[in-house]
């Protein structure tokens, strides 16, 4: 078989992070005696297929629901995401299926039982599955390491027109485990890097004054002006012909040390574990913008030869809403600024920056069995955390030339103290009850932590670092309780409290910049806007209607539902400090989220309900000023077939946004508009052949 022959086999590239793989003997445990796994679809694999049982994957940090494959294996396998595994406080190491020996540990927890697992937990390694016949065919034998292609279409090297975003990764890490008698540990470095390239963004902006508008349904929640703009009409003139690069890239270092430790076993058995974990990214951006409309000409007219109407038919807000004609992208694409002398945009690298953070951490835990159905977990965790950003300020005297000034290098460092205590109580096999404590903080951004002044002048807009800024600290309280049915399903309940101190919020202010006096400007900056008390309850309910009638197995619901209540204190807004009955910044008060599914021999069906109450986004001098992230209401519909043994075709349709939801900001109240953008129904059908 020649190269060229393997290369026209094209393989499916898919993913499959999350899932577990049971032997019997377990999947007994966990669902009950003589348990056999239900198909809820097959798979691209022959012989394997997914199902409806979903265990809980239980670490030290948390816990996830994840779906069974089938049919059962000489040996239990948990596969993760690295993500996953970081999150729920296990160790995964990179493994070929089967490659069990010294992985990870966690426990499963089932409907009917929970098994103990001190290995099995791997991250999958990259990997391929064959036919025997394909296999065969390609000359590919087990185990072979082989390169695959994937396939990629873009613009060609001529289209100058498309501006296409080139993004770089690289990642490199190497881990170990060790045992010295009873204590384990376990160690990993690793070293990420990340870049984006947007060149040649170019921007062609005309303007014309003193036009007059006409606005109506002013007072609803979507006005619109009724006025046709005519490009070809009127004293137009070149605001601004602009062409910019950006660079951005990111390092990401990281190392960690884990110990566990077992002191006793039996019914009153504990262990401890410990360790430590050193951190460090850094961040650069670099904007370089120059403006050409001197050299094109102010008054140069060539590009209304150039001019097309881009508002296509059927546009979602109406046909109340009038388009007109703009300068056509291959006019833009196809100017040759090289030949030109542009003025360089000094405020567009006023957001550049140099970004620094390295955090080390270490941590102590202690987990203590307290007889058959009860546990304590304690823990605690330092973390220093140390800044360093550097910026710039844009300088504009008024009788002097306008440049960049460095913010030189501002830093700041901090240590916190996080303590944890979890409790839990196994009620009998089917009630399990939790409560806990948890210190968290969260960070600011990188962005919002630079010392400089970076204005926009065509929007009126300047945006302002804050590396005075400090974490957000929340005292996190929760109780919850799970009930699992004698049938696949469960419900469940839980309260919750956090105490949140110095929250992070944008305020906005208005006001004039120097060289810009007579500007009002659109100020943003960052601040810690307070404290803030929050209540909550979730609620969630998961089962197939088997219990109602055997028949009605292949269909099922899952729905959840969470109340918020927020309340801020000691709010630092100038003028608003004695203001009372704020919600915190980005909290909605109402979520939910619904599905009602169907799945039998090979069909599936599913639609899905996604809803968020309105919620603050950024706040202004006045209330009346606040930004609102409006309601939000999506609905998705799913169906697809799949058929055949050897060859599987998969029919498939799906529908999202059945709602056409729009992205809408508010201000003060719904019915005063900021924003509106709609995007209108997806869908999607096609059809899918394995091999």
């Amino acid at each position: 078989m020649t190269r060229r022959q393997i290369m026209n086999n094209k393989i499916i590239i898919e993913t499959s992070a999350r899932h577990i793989h049971l032997r019997q003997a377990d999947l007994e445990t966990l669902f009950g005696e003589g348990y056999e796994l239900t198909k809820k679809k097959d798979l691209s694999q022959p012989g394997q297929f997914a199902c409806v049982e979903k265990v809980k994957v239980v670490g030290p940090r948390g816990e996830k629901a994840m779906s069974v494959l089938g049919p059962v294996r000489d040996y239990t396998q948990i596969e993760l995401a690295l993500t996953d595994a970081r999150s729920l406080g296990l160790e995964a190491p990179v493994r070929g299926s089967g490659d069990l020996a010294g992985s990870g540990a966690c426990k499963l927890v089932g409907p009917k039982g929970e098994v103990e697992l001190t290995e099995g937990v791997i991250a999958a390694k990259r990997h391929i599955h064959f036919s025997p016949e394909d296999a065969e065919a390609m000359g590919i034998k087990d185990r072979q390491i082989v390169k695959v292609e994937v396939e990629t279409k873009g613009g060609s090297s001529d289209n100058r027109n498309a501006r296409l975003e080139l993004q770089q990764t690289m990642d490199y890490s190497l881990e170990g485990e060790h045992l010295f008698g009873k204590l384990q540990m376990d160690w990993g470095a690793s070293y990420a890097r990340a870049s984006e390239d947007r060149p040649e963004e170019r921007y062609f902006n005309l303007k014309q004054k003193d036009i007059s508008l006409d606005v109506v349904n002013a007072g609803t929640r979507f006005p619109y002006v009724t006025n046709l703009i005519n490009t070809r009409e009127g004293e137009w003139e070149v605001d601004a012909l602009t062409n910019s690069n950006q660079k951005i890239h990111e390092d990401d270092a990281k190392f960690h040390l884990n110990f566990e430790l077992p002191l006793a076993s039996g019914l009153y058995g504990n262990k401890l574990k410990f360790g430590a974990k050193y951190v460090r990214k850094s961040k650069t951006k670099d904007i370089e913008a120059y403006d050409y409309k001197d050299a094109y000409g102010e008054t140069n007219t060539d590009y209304l030869n150039h001019l097309a109407y881009q508002v296509r038919d059927g546009y979602m807000p109406g046909a109340q809403y009038k388009g007109t004609d703009f300068v056509k992208k291959e006019y833009l694409g196809d100017m040759n600024f090289a030949s030109m002398e542009g003025e360089r945009l000094w405020e567009e690298s006023s957001g550049n920056y140099d970004a620094t953070e390295s955090v080390t951490s270490a941590y102590v835990r202690f987990d203590q069995n307290l007889g058959k159905r009860h546990q304590l977990v304690l823990g605690l965790r330092m973390e220093a955390t140390n800044l360093k950003y550097s910026g710039w300020n844009w300088l504009k005297p008024a009788d002097g030339d306008e440049s960049l000034e460095p913010t030189g290098e501002r830093k700041n460092n901090y240590v916190n103290f996080l303590p944890s205590v979890l409790y839990k109580f196994d009620v009998n096999d089917d009630l399990k009850l939790r409560a806990s404590f948890t210190e968290t903080l969260a960070r600011p951004k990188y962005s919002a932590l630079v010392p400089n002044v970076a204005l926009d002048l065509d929007d009126e807009e300047i945006v302002i670092g804050n590396p005075d800024l400090t974490p957000t600290i929340s005292y996190n309280f929760d109780l919850s309780a799970d009930y699992y049915f004698k049938s696949i399903g469960l419900v469940s309940a839980g309260l919750f409290y956090k105490r949140i101190d110095d929250f992070i919020v944008d305020q906005r202010t208005r006001g004039g910049y120097p060289g810009y006096e007579d500007v009002n400007f659109k100020i943003t900056q960052a601040v810690n806007g307070g404290d803030a008390d929050l209540f909550g309850v979730e609620l969630a309910y998961q089962r197939d209607f088997g219990f109602i009638a055997p028949a009605l197995k292949c269909v099922g619901f899952y729905g959840n539902y969470t109340y918020t209540y927020t309340n801020v204190k000691n709010f630092n807004f100038e003028g608003r400090e004695n203001e009372t009955g704020l919600s915190l910044p980005g909290s909605p008060e109402h979520t939910a989220n619904l599905s009602l599914y169907f799945e039998k021999k090979g069909f599936n069906l599913r639609l899905s309900y996604n809803y968020a109450s309105a919620f603050i986004d950024e706040m202004g001098e006045h209330a009346e000023l606040d930004r609102y992230y409006d309601a939000v209401n999506y609905m998705d519909l799913n169906a697809g077939y799949t058929f055949g043994k050897k060859v599987k075709c998969t029919v498939y349709a799906e529908a999202t946004n059945l709602l056409n939801q729009p992205l809408r900001y508010y201000q003060g109240t719904e019915e005063r508009t900021m924003q509106a953008e709609y995007y209108g129904v997806k869908a999607n059908a096609g059809i899918k052949v394995s091999f």
